[in-house]
């Protein structure tokens, strides 16, 4: 089974490699964001933002978090979401939203990151066409016309093997009156079929 192999290979963890460590450019950006430039500023002249705090002079989110306490999260400038979302879900092989988003909050914040990320994967192109392909091909079904009379149209199969002397039953239904005939056979050839 294609899906039983997946899921035992499935790694349970997933790693992104993201530049992380020089984070003067990503100050420099910030600041060229509108909204990120008024809470930096207002960091800046010593005011109170709840949740944000410059810490080098890059803009950082502080949250709680209940399994690894407290957590200083980069603050993302609306610039570079997309692309950051991006990164991510490539190199988490495009998992579905909820793990790209999981493994972005464990670094960076912004903004609606849930509603964007979710927005993101939804639309991604590689995602759309390769989950659209999956599965069982759906194919029309004809109709078979309504009998007006009592066996016009039926319906023959053969069910088995049942493990007994009559290992085969051969299940007869009239299409119009639904009248069902079971008869049991020894082997399923077209001669214990037909007789």
């Amino acid at each position: 089974m294609q899906h039983a192999d997946f899921f035992s290979r499935n790694p349970s963890t997933l790693t992104v490699n993201v530049l992380t460590s020089n984070l003067e450019w990503l100050s420099v950006e910030q600041r060229r964001d509108s909204q990120l430039r008024t809470i930096i500023d207002a960091l800046e002249n010593k005011e109170h933002v709840p949740g944000y705090s410059l810490d080098n002079f890059a803009l950082k989110y502080e949250r709680l978090d209940p399994t690894l306490g407290p957590q200083k999260l980069i603050v993302v400038p609306r610039s570079f979401q997309w692309s950051l979302i991006n990164t991510f879900h490539t190199s988490l092989k495009h998992l579905g939203w909820e793990k790209t988003l999981a493994k972005l909050r464990e670094t960076y914040f912004f903004e609606k990151m849930s509603t964007l990320v979710r927005e993101f994967v939804e639309n991604c192109v590689i995602c759309r066409t390769s989950k659209q392909s999956s599965g069982a091909t759906q194919v029309q079904m004809h109709p078979i016309p309504k009998p007006t009379s009592p066996f016009e149209v039926v319906h023959i199969d053969i069910t088995g093997k049942l493990g007994t002397e009559h290992e085969y039953v051969i299940v007869t239904i009239d299409a119009f009156s639904k009248y069902v005939l079971l008869r049991y056979s020894s082997n399923k050839s077209q001669h214990s079929t037909a007789h």
